[in-house]
């Protein structure tokens, strides 16, 4: 007798298991390890120059980035922990999928990586306008102080937190928000749901998914909410303050007369690049695939994997050398050359 195998319409079910092929497994091992290392490797580097951190560089710099590195890191966890899951269910994936969308598991990793993603995205979004203040009102009383730094730093994971354990509590609710995809997170990607739901399972392990009921569309609001508002909202004020700065910089070293002025500014645009560029490739396609949903629009199932691997871990890999550059340059220029030698 001969089993089929029918999946939901899931983001990513299939009877191959949680990703569909062997590059997007070897991807999420690659991606994962990659992110887990190099945050490792920053955060046990400023642990253990500290104190030259604190001479070197700006205190509250160091404080923001301290807690964007431990977010970063946690966004490798979270892929690790859906690459051993993949590893462990295999092709026999289909015949666990909905105790594990169910599961406890699913929802421990999905509240790692929706902390993960809230908590670097709004650490970024305050050392935005933390540096918007300092570049643009140099001589003002604006700006976080040591102490203010990390209180925002603990109000930011507070807040991160809730947001993550929130749809776990509101069970009447917010059921099924980590079992809304087979990675555990509850990305906007589908469209407003209208249907109403329907299982069916047979001896055979057959089972359908016909459509959404009612608490789906709670929990296709609470998705829209996080990943698409509160990123749209984030990224528009980090480019706004990111753009702020270049042109408040460039009006002072214009009248400065500076003879070097060119090629500062030329850097300064390449690092404002980089900050901003890195920021939209992670968060524009989560927010233009919310704004599609949103509309109606039946995103192809096929390039989300793409997008949890590839495109939401863009910032946790980067963004440890992007705002570790200046703080390490500023300690090779302090350092004695024969120390350097």
């Amino acid at each position: 007798m001969s089993t089929e195998c029918i999946t939901p319409p899931s983001p990513f079910a299939t009877c191959d298991g949680i990703f569909y092929s062997w590059m997007l497994r070897v991807s999420a091992w690659i991606v994962s390890v990659a992110t887990l290392l190099i945050n490792f490797m920053v955060l046990l580097g400023r642990w253990k120059t500290r104190q030259l951190n604190a001479t070197n560089g700006k205190p509250t710099d160091n404080v923001f980035i301290a807690n964007l590195v431990v977010a970063d890191f946690l966004m490798g966890v979270y892929l690790l922990a859906i690459a051993i899951a993949d590893a462990s269910f295999g092709s026999n994936y289909y015949i666990v999928s909905k105790s594990w969308r169910t599961g406890p598991k699913c929802k421990i990793i999905g509240v790692i990586g929706v902390l993960s993603s809230v908590v670097s995205l709004l650490d970024l979004t305050i050392m935005s306008i933390d540096r918007f203040f300092c570049l643009c009102f140099p001589f003002g009383t604006t700006g976080f102080n040591l102490k203010w730094s990390k209180i925002t730093c603990s109000i930011i994971w507070m807040f991160g937190i809730v947001v993550a354990i929130l749809p776990i509590n509101l069970t009447n609710s917010v059921t099924n928000f980590y079992g809304h995809s087979d990675v555990c997170l509850g990305l906007p990607i589908i469209s407003i749901p209208q249907k109403v739901s329907k299982v069916f399972e047979s001896r055979e392990l057959y089972f359908k998914h016909t459509g959404y009921t009612s608490e789906a569309m709670v929990t296709w609001i609470y998705s829209q909410v996080v990943f698409t508002y509160l990123s749209s909202f984030c990224l528009f004020i980090v480019t706004a303050c990111y753009v702020s700065i270049f042109i408040s910089v460039l009006k002072t070293r214009r009248n400065s007369h500076r003879a070097s002025r060119s090629n500062d500014e030329v850097k300064l645009a390449k690092r404002i690049s980089i900050i901003v560029g890195t920021d939209m490739l992670c968060w524009l396609p989560v927010i233009t695939l919310g704004v599609l949903s949103q509309c109606g629009v039946q995103i192809p199932s096929k390039t989300n994997p793409w997008l949890v691997i590839f495109v939401m871990p863009i910032n946790s890999v980067l963004n440890p050398f992007i705002y570790s550059y200046g703080i390490l340059k500023k300690r090779k220029k302090n350092t004695p050359s024969h120390i350097q030698d």
